[in-house]
């Protein structure tokens, strides 16, 4: 038996030997490069698809599958469905003054998430290759990002009625302090289409590639 105690000693003993051995080749493998900020627009491809993103908050404030939320019905001549007959209580809860940020869908988190993520994308521009792209698609990528931040501040405003403007990088980390207050209402409307009005300047008034178009 005791023979037997000592092969079993001496068995665990190499095992813990060739494990230790086995995984010094392992401890010393450099973990892969992990893909970062720079890397959203180091290609053409990647800088697009990182514009694409800036639209996805289109799909949260204005959603086609219902006609009543819909900006892009209610802006042909034959809809009939006004936003007031909505069903998210909007209206009611304005009439009984019960309105309040999260019991309104938490539109305003899903709006400065993407003015957020617009500013972000013209902040990386900054950095791009200028060589990747052309002036006139770098030009283009700019005054839809800054369309997209004054439609999603519009959103906000229809909403909500007095609200604060972002027009610059807010990183996640900063203090509340740094955050601005509400604006009068006549001052966002006025910044609202001012920002639109330069955005028209440098964008094409139709499309005509079917890739364009959008979905």
């Amino acid at each position: 038996m005791a023979f037997l105690d000592d092969i079993k000693k001496w068995g665990v003993v190499c095992m813990t030997v060739s494990l230790l051995c086995g995984s010094c080749d392992y401890l010393e493998v450099v973990p892969p490069e992990q893909a970062g900020l720079k890397d959203a627009t180091s290609t053409e491809q990647r800088a697009l698809g990182f514009l694409y993103s800036c639209y996805k908050g289109i799909q949260a404030t204005d959603p086609a599958w219902t006609d009543y939320l819909s900006e892009i019905h209610s802006s042909t001549d034959e809809t009939v469905l006004p936003y007031t007959w909505s069903s998210d209580g909007l209206w009611d809860e304005y009439a009984f003054n019960t309105a309040t940020a999260i019991n309104q869908n938490w539109l305003w988190g899903t709006t400065y998430q993407y003015v957020g993520q617009c500013l972000l994308f013209l902040q990386e521009l900054d950095t791009m290759d200028q060589g990747l792209v052309s002036a006139e698609t770098m030009k283009q990528w700019r005054a839809e990002a800054k369309a997209l931040i004054a439609y999603y501040h519009f959103c906000t405003l229809r909403r909500y009625g007095l609200i604060p403007i972002t027009d610059s990088f807010i990183d996640m980390g900063a203090d509340t302090d740094e955050y601005r207050g509400r604006y009068h209402f006549d001052y966002c409307v006025d910044w609202i289409a001012g920002q639109l009005d330069e955005a028209a300047v440098d964008l094409p008034a139709s499309r005509e590639k079917s890739d364009e178009w959008g979905v």
